[in-house]
């Protein structure tokens, strides 16, 4: 029964998959401006377009430019800048009312277009006032028209002069004022219009009409960019090496200790080859003079080193951080060689729903599930379960004992997060473990020769449980000043046994750290 609820359980995973995929046939992707200044802004954006249910959006705070990939089925360019509207930010064709603007934070509050308006028309009285006598002043209107052929005023569209380089901005009547002796060339240009040149041949008003954008549509420019799999960062004052998920992939199926087997940098060696254990080693060193991090918290640590590196899938990897040589201090003690952290996947940044199913010839199979839900604004929760296990005895060498333990794994993690608005950012992660493994002989019975001098064998039986989690606050008005609050609790036990000899072994452990970051002197 329980096996055929799993395979229904694939199933509905894939099928599911597959409709997802169908839906991408009706992606569109737009670029247009949105209002903003900093990476709150960029967090807020970004965040209300996931909950529209977009594919994919990039906010750049330098450029204000939005690119945002949606379901033209579901969404139109109008409903998505209504929503931003809804939560703040202007754009192009809607502005946010005085009551939603003044909500925002303060480090969010942007120039909106009426003050730039504003600006606009003293910037022009400015231009006229130091015109040349020998030159001729030259006003004109800008006007937009809509699909039923209505003319409307276009203000903040550019008006450039090609002969004296002088820039003109039209106010919130769609007027700009430029000067110079005709017949001259100027160039007027709009976000969603193609930049137009226009010769002036007399100094009467000139006045400049743009068409609908349906009838005169922009080419489509994509540019793509991307790191390398493994990079070092340059803006680190360590020496940090990043592994990124494209560099995990290549290793079709893996834990954390496998996913180094692709990478130069670490070396993973088998520390017991009848129990498959294996152990990391930083610039010649083992592995316990470098510090396991999972997300800046010390997790694979004392009993748990040991069999640590097989606890964490590579499905749930999002990014692993080595850096070499003696690391900071600020999360223990342990960082000799070096320190590896390791960044699991998010609720508000991963798929909805990924499934990933694995098997040899050598008997492992594997298999992971990750879900993911957006509940609100501040809310995120996720659930990733993972199963493997080896059940073929494989002895290739004919020695008599097993190459590969045999046994199963089950791994699940439940993560929250939630983020606000106002600098305010809290994980917490509630973990579950049972690895029961099997080695030794070929012909080792547990039932029957189990602590016997029939055959030799050895069995492990772990079982971890944790909880961990992270409560952060960045000050809106000085992003170089944190505070921040990491704890967990962790409880191993181990209960083996090596041929006749018997392990016990049980660990509690608590770790909480606080940390406050800001700047000496300026930034």
């Amino acid at each position: 029964m329980k096996t055929r609820i799993i395979i229904l359980l694939f199933v509905f995973f894939t099928l599911n998959s597959f409709m997802t995929i169908a839906q991408k046939k009706n992606n569109k992707t737009e670029t247009f401006k949105v209002l903003g200044v900093c990476e709150q802004c960029k967090d807020r954006i970004e965040s209300t377009l996931q909950k529209l249910k977009t594919y994919q959006s990039n906010w750049v705070i330098e450029t204000n430019m939005l690119t945002v990939s949606y379901d033209s089925t579901r969404l139109t360019k109008a409903k998505i800048q209504q929503r931003l509207a809804l939560v703040g930010h202007d754009s192009e064709e809607f502005q946010s009312t005085e009551e939603d603007y003044k909500k925002l934070p303060a480090c969010c509050l942007y120039e909106r277009w009426s003050a730039k308006k504003m600006n606009t028309d003293s910037n022009i009285n400015s231009l006229t006032s130091v015109i040349r006598q020998d030159l001729q002043a030259i006003t004109g209107l800008v006007l937009e028209e809509d699909k039923k052929g209505k003319m409307t005023p276009l203000p903040n569209a550019t008006v450039k002069s090609l002969h004296s380089k002088q820039i003109s901005i039209t106010d919130s009547t769609g007027m700009f004022q430029l000067s110079g002796n005709v017949p001259f060339q100027i160039m007027v240009s709009y976000v969603g219009y193609p930049p137009d040149t226009i010769t002036i041949t007399s100094i009467t008003e000139i006045k400049v009409i743009l068409k609908n954008a349906l009838n005169n549509q922009l080419k489509e420019i994509v540019v793509n960019s991307r790191n390398r799999a493994t990079y070092v960062s340059t803006l680190s004052t360590l020496n940090t090496l990043y592994i990124t998920p494209r560099e995990l992939t290549k290793a079709a199926c893996c834990n954390l200790s496998e996913s180094f087997e692709t990478s130069p940098s670490i070396d993973v060696s088998y520390a017991d080859a009848v129990t498959g254990m294996k152990q990391i080693q930083l610039l010649g060193l083992s592995g316990n003079y470098t510090q396991l991090l999972t997300e800046n918290t010390p997790e694979i640590r004392g009993l748990a080193g040991s069999y640590g590196l097989t606890f964490i899938p590579g499905p749930w990897l999002e990014n692993i951080q080595v850096t070499k040589g003696t690391g900071s201090v600020v999360n223990g003690y342990e960082s000799i060689a070096g320190q590896i952290n390791i960044e699991e996947k998010k609720p508000d940044k991963m798929d909805k729903l990924f499934v990933n199913a694995y098997a040899n010839n050598l008997g492992r199979l594997e298999s992971s599930v990750n879900l993911s839900k957006l509940i609100s604004d501040k809310w995120s929760t996720a659930l990733l379960m993972h199963a493997n296990g080896t059940v073929a005895k494989i002895d290739n060498n004919k020695d008599g004992f097993l190459d590969i333990p045999i046994g199963r794994q089950f791994n699940v993690i439940n993560r929250w997060k939630y983020q606000d608005a106002k600098g305010v950012i809290a994980q917490f992660a509630i973990k579950a473990l049972n690895d029961q493994r099997q080695a030794g002989e070929i012909g080792f019975n547990p039932e029957t020769d189990k602590l016997t001098t029939n055959r030799y064998g050895v069995g492990i039986d772990v079982q971890q449980q944790g909880f961990s989690g992270k409560l952060g606050y960045v000050f809106p008005q000085q992003k170089y000043k944190s505070i921040g609050f990491i704890f967990s609790a962790i409880n191993y036990q181990n209960n083996s046994y090596y041929g006749l000899t018997k392990y016990d072994g049980k660990q509690s452990s608590i770790y909480a750290n606080l940390i406050y970051q800001s700047i000496i002197g300026n930034t």
